[in-house]
């Protein structure tokens, strides 16, 4: 099991009332190749809320456990949020904390989370910089830069994205960065 120290403080939403933080996901080919969210651990989001299990070998009473690793994790303020691996597409927005949050330096770790938005889509530098067209490879999307670029236009998935995000996780707002 993995040990840290234990964090300042353990919240209880049901007593403090709602805790919002900012989260980032990858945007991922669901198994039919649509537009779907997964966390940046690789773990599929597969609606507009998720519940946290702790997969270490000794599994918790509580997730998360100040103890581990385990929970939903999401930044406290937007300036606080990791940098994106710029390879693949992500979508950034609010998601509601609740159940039992682990509050540490500057992130929160929860038992469940609930995708809030408005959010935005932020794409990889080479896909905003060149003509680009977007294809499915080995479970991810790629970006093919260059006039004999194959696969779908970028704006035509951009559009694709949104509707299959709203339609997946509710009324989701999504803008480009």
């Amino acid at each position: 099991m993995a040990r840290r120290t234990p964090p300042a403080l353990v919240l209880d939403p049901d007593v403090t009332g709602a805790v919002v933080g900012w989260r980032a996901w990858e945007v991922v080919p669901d198994q039919d190749g649509h537009p779907a969210l997964a966390g940046l651990s690789g773990h599929p989001w597969p609606g507009p809320s998720l519940a946290a299990r702790c997969v270490e070998v000794a599994h918790h009473q509580a997730v998360p456990d100040p103890h581990c690793t385990c929970g939903i994790y999401a930044v406290t303020d937007p300036s606080r949020m990791p940098p994106l691996p710029r390879r693949r597409p992500h979508y950034v927005a609010f998601a509601v904390l609740s159940g039992r949050v682990v509050l540490e330096p500057a992130r929160y770790r929860a038992a469940q989370a609930e995708l809030l938005g408005p959010g935005r889509l932020v794409l990889p530098r080479s896909w905003e910089q060149h003509r680009t067209r977007v294809s499915v490879r080995h479970g991810a999307y790629r970006g093919m830069t260059g006039p004999l670029a194959w696969g779908t236009p970028a704006a035509r998935w951009i559009d694709d994205v949104r509707r299959h995000l709203r339609w997946r996780y509710g009324a989701v707002d999504v803008s480009l960065r």
